[in-house]
């Protein structure tokens, strides 16, 4: 066996291998992870509350959902059918989910011939681990998965086809397969979608400019998704007419906010302004790719020391453990992580078309923020996007850019992966072994008076999938009544934690 035969053995064992890890993992943590919250509704028909037992009354609840609800019928009907499914199911279709993300992501790495794809891939897994907010809720949560990250899993394999269209050799035959998916993943999620389609508009714009030629392929696959993203977003309760009012008020609620920022801390954008304006006058004569990297300089000072900040202020108010969990601290410690591959991209003079890539991904994942403008809600989930998007940019530019300490950053970023992951992963397991006393509980009041006493779920980090969602609560008809409900209680009663 030749050299090149041992090595391409030696990398398709390092591919299986990482994959069956992958797969193993996520569905060990989402089986760990127990049905919450909105999980619940999905249980009952939108249309008359009835219990969903057959795709017949799925197809009318969702109608009756779109109709009262919001647009998300293909995420919120995916969570009805899992909900009349046993247990089990779920946690097999979520790891095959989390299993494709990574095998596109690595099929990606392959394509931007990065030396070493299986690694670059577990990069991005690890800051996604890291710097998501509320993990559990995005990952692991049946109806949180399905509306958050299968949308970015999703939309990254339609956007990685679409890069690799060329590659294939019937590449309108794959464009035509391609478009029933893109009409889904447009009409996926507000946020979400609107990543994806600013991504592909964005790499048709480049290709269009490079080529001197429209591409006309792509530019079908975008009409589909935009036509996607206008059935998701004229749904009737999502129609502008219907959210003016609200729109206005949450622009209103949002530039309030950022002004009494500004008035509180008005001295740091004096600072950065000032030091954009010596930066500025000291690069005239400069190449752009000296300017550029004495501007990545900048945003990268000023995003270390916001996330210092945040830091220090969560350990202040809520304590050390809490930095875990911190919305804040972990966003921008990955655009850190992202400005310094940037950094190092422009140093080593890694090759445009990366670049351009990382780029054009961090801009599409920021590109979903816009929205949160006129959004009344505004969860941490929403963060899942850019996160996503961020953390492929960044395992782009860092394993492109190869660093002078490649070991050193590694290993402190898989060390800090390390302690993440055993306290995530124990706090996992805690809310499973609560959920088991509780299925416990209630197999034992369905054999007597059918009348459940119980006290809601604790969990302590963002990996916990209840972390900031609402379990039982005393005086409550949600989700109490749906829970009862979904197991044919009498009644439940919930005592206080402790």
């Amino acid at each position: 066996m030749t050299n090149n035969q041992n090595l391409l053995k030696k990398n398709m064992l390092h591919r299986v291998a990482f994959f069956a890890l992958i797969f193993t993992l996520a569905f060990l943590l989402t089986a760990c992870t127990p049905l919450l919250a909105d999980d619940f509704n999905y249980a009952f028909s939108w249309a008359d509350e009835s219990r969903i037992d057959n795709f017949r009354l799925v197809i009318s609840s969702m109608r009756a959902h779109r109709a009262w609800t919001h647009g998300r019928v293909f995420a919120q009907g995916l969570v009805t059918i899992f909900m009349m499914w046993p247990r089990w199911v779920f946690p097999i279709f979520n790891a095959l989910i989390v299993t494709l993300f990574f095998w596109e992501t690595e099929r990606y790495f392959r394509f931007r011939l990065i030396s070493r794809p299986v690694l670059a891939s577990a990069v991005v897994g690890v800051l996604i681990w890291i710097c998501m907010p509320v993990f559990g809720q995005i990952a692991l949560w049946l109806d949180g998965s399905c509306n958050y990250f299968w949308g970015a899993a999703l939309g990254w394999t339609l956007i990685v086809e679409v890069m690799m269209l060329d590659q294939h050799p019937h590449p309108s035959i794959v464009m035509l397969l391609l478009v029933l998916p893109a009409f889904v993943v447009g009409a996926w999620s507000e946020h979400i979608s609107f990543a994806v389609l600013m991504m592909l508009f964005l790499l048709i714009l480049r290709s269009w400019i490079r080529e001197k030629r429209f591409p006309a392929r792509e530019a079908g696959l975008l009409l589909s998704g935009v036509l996607g993203y206008l059935f998701l977003m004229l749904a009737p309760p999502m129609l502008p007419s219907a959210l003016k009012k609200r729109a206005a008020y949450a622009a209103g609620e949002h530039v309030s906010a950022f002004l009494e920022m500004l008035k509180e801390y008005w001295w740091v954008l004096l600072i950065v302004l000032l030091i954009g304006l010596l930066l500025f006058l000291w690069l005239r004569r400069k190449t752009i790719r000296e300017r550029l990297t004495a501007l990545t300089d900048l945003a990268l000072a000023a995003v270390l020391a916001a996330a210092a900040f945040f830091a220090v202020r969560v350990v202040r108010d809520e304590g050390a453990f809490s930095l875990v969990s911190s919305t804040p601290v972990g966003f921008l410690s990955l655009l850190a992580c992202f400005l310094l591959g940037l950094r190092m991209a422009f140093a080593r003079k890694v090759a445009s078309a990366i670049i351009l890539d990382a780029v054009m991904l961090c801009l599409s994942g920021m590109g979903a923020l816009l929205l949160f403008l006129f959004a009344m809600y505004v969860p941490a989930r929403g963060f899942c996007a850019p996160v996503v998007f961020m953390g492929l940019s960044t395992g782009l530019l860092w394993c492109s850019a190869k660093p002078e300490k490649p070991k050193l950053i590694l290993s402190l970023l898989f060390a800090v992966f390390a302690v993440c992951f055993v306290i995530g992963c124990s706090d996992i397991w805690s809310l499973h072994m609560q959920a088991e006393k509780r299925e416990e509980a209630i197999r034992e009041a369905l054999r007597t008076d059918g009348v459940l006493v119980a006290q809601p779920y604790s969990v302590r980090t963002k990996y916990a999938a209840l972390y900031g969602l609402q379990d039982l609560a005393p005086g409550e008809d949600w989700p109490n009544d749906y829970i009862k409900d979904y197991y044919g209680l009498k009644e439940i009663r919930v005592v206080s934690e402790g």
